[in-house]
């Protein structure tokens, strides 16, 4: 713990003159608290409101989070050099580190943006299908806004509510179909440089009008895995727990750097549980249950793929093959699940919430399932 002192202001000069008027004017408030005990990492934002004159120091005692994008992000201790650092794409609660302003000795500026924004623009310049619509940012009265597009129910809702899926599954050509789409805006994602990191059926959604597009949703715990030069980034020794549990990764558990691979493990498991309605650790609560179950699933096959496509092995192993650094085949994965279509004999068309009573899918089951 460290106290905070008028001295650290002056550190700041050093980083970001610009900021100079402001920082100054804050110093005697702040100098206030100089007998408060605080953590090493504080964290503060400058909203800009205005002309550079109306720019503000919003300070938070505990990393704090403000609206939107075009902010700056400081960090700094006491009258100590600080120990912690940011890098190009590294997320601090919905923001991402868009690129370092300025460091001295006592502290570093950072320019931020709304991880949301960020990533939905670099989708949107890749022209990527399976995302919502970018329409409109800007700044109205002092609050800063983003316009997208509207969606329909959740992958999840859909599994779960929707009359016509039996088990809390979907129908197999529905499932199949489906997780080709899902995998289609993985790879998109990928495309541009940033990891999902929270793959799960919640954060897919359906078109509102066309109700058989499918949308990849919530960038708040994307990373870029690419550096500047366009190369992997180099895994961090040790990270925290990201994800939903459920979906989650095996070295997610394990507090390994996550990679493509991993997205494409939580997309498997949404696949098998699109398909069969269930997952063996659905009911766990505890992490280390889970990640054991998850690896003895490796093991005993059936207990994971049983009533699935007997192709769900083959895109496992495609999956489990992965390193960190290596380029994930989605084109071999989307073969493996066309191939399951027509082995199955089985129509992709129409989608189960497109259907009512009688019309509902009759092929619900996979033919040649994994023994």
């Amino acid at each position: 713990m460290s106290a905070i002192t008028p001295g650290f202001f002056t550190s700041l000069l050093s980083i970001a003159p610009q900021f100079t008027g402001i920082i100054s004017s804050c110093s005697m408030v702040f100098g206030t608290l100089g007998n408060i005990a605080a953590p090493n990492l504080i964290g503060g934002f400058i909203l800009k409101t205005g002309a550079l004159e109306e720019w503000k120091l919003v300070f938070y005692v505990s990393a704090g989070i403000c609206v939107f994008t075009g902010c700056v992000f400081m960090i700094f201790g006491s009258e100590s050099p600080i120990t912690t650092t940011l890098t190009v794409g590294d997320t601090l609660g919905k923001w991402l580190v868009k690129n370092k302003l300025g460091e001295g000795t006592y502290g570093a500026v950072y320019m931020v943006l709304k991880a949301e924004y960020y990533v939905l623009n670099e989708l949107k310049r890749a022209k990527a299908q399976h995302f919502c619509d970018l329409i409109d940012h800007g700044l109205i009265d002092d609050i800063k806004f983003i316009v997208m597009t509207l969606v329909g129910s959740s992958l999840g809702d859909l599994r779960k509510h929707d009359p016509t899926a039996q088990y809390h599954k979907l129908s197999l050509g529905c499932a199949l179909s489906v997780g080709i789409k899902c995998l289609q805006a993985i790879e998109e994602i990928h495309g541009v440089g940033f990891l999902h990191r929270d793959i799960k059926p919640g954060n897919f959604a359906i078109g509102r009008v066309n109700v058989r597009q499918i949308y990849l949703l919530d960038f708040g715990m994307c990373r870029r895995y690419l550096d500047s030069s366009l190369q992997i980034r180099n895994p961090r020794k040790s990270v925290r727990f990201r994800g939903t549990v459920r979906y989650a990764a095996i070295s997610c558990h394990l507090y390994r750097e996550l990679c493509r691979k991993d997205d494409l493990e939580s997309w498997l498991y949404q696949q098998v549980e699109l398909t069969n309605g269930r997952l063996p650790w659905k009911n766990m609560t505890d992490l280390d249950e889970v990640v054991k179950c998850k690896a003895c699933c490796r093991e005993f096959i059936k207990e994971l793929l049983g009533g699935c496509p007997s192709e769900y092995l083959s895109v496992m192993k495609n999956i489990d093959a992965l390193g960190y650094y290596t380029n994930p085949n989605y084109a071999q994965i989307v073969k493996y699940l066309r191939l399951a279509i027509r082995r199955n004999n089985v129509n992709e068309y129409p989608y189960d919430w497109e259907c009512k009573g009688e019309n509902t899918p009759k092929n619900n089951t996979a033919k040649d399932k994994v023994k």
